[in-house]
């Protein structure tokens, strides 16, 4: 279930944090593929189903943009998806940073 896009963030995650060390030798290939795998898909904003959450469609990569800050928005809480993304924060900032993109 799921984003197969965040599924392949969480093989990211574990080669960048160096806990599938055979694939260390292709850590810059992996990065690449998962900016792509975000610039050309496309989920819902708020990367959540729930129908008090924004549902409107747009790219993958600004999808987890606006999850990390929503928070900074003034979006009512019951809106906000940094709130229901808390526990992946720490890792969707990562991806955030890994696009390049401001925080």
């Amino acid at each position: 279930m799921g984003n197969l896009n965040m599924w392949f963030a969480v093989i990211w995650i574990l080669v960048n944090e160096g806990e599938i060390e055979y694939l260390n030798p292709i850590k810059s290939n992996i990065t690449e593929h998962l900016i792509f795998r975000l610039t050309k898909t496309k989920t819902m904003a708020s990367m959540c189903g729930l129908s008090q959450f924004v549902s409107t469609q747009i790219n993958t990569d600004i999808a987890v943009w606006y999850c990390v800050n929503s928070g900074y928005m003034n979006v009512p809480v019951e809106k906000d998806t940094f709130r229901f993304h808390l526990f992946d924060h720490e890792h969707m900032v990562k991806i955030v940073k890994a696009l390049g993109y401001p925080i």
